[in-house]
């Protein structure tokens, strides 16, 4: 999938999160992603063909 795609799609993600009481931490990757998380956090929105990793587990 392109990058402007992703981008688009996960910015369309953080505003609908915007409208409630969740905040949106973005990545472009999964290595991004999990730098980002210097915290617990109470969900995680991902897509198992991401770039760098995937969100497959096995």
């Amino acid at each position: 999938m392109p990058t402007a795609i992703r981008s688009f799609i996960r910015l369309l993600f953080a505003g609908v999160l915007a409208g409630t009481s969740h905040e949106a931490i973005q990545a472009a990757d999964g290595a991004e992603a999990l730098a980002r998380l210097s915290r617990d956090v109470g969900a995680i929105v991902t897509d198992v063909m991401m770039p760098k990793m995937t969100g497959a587990i096995g």
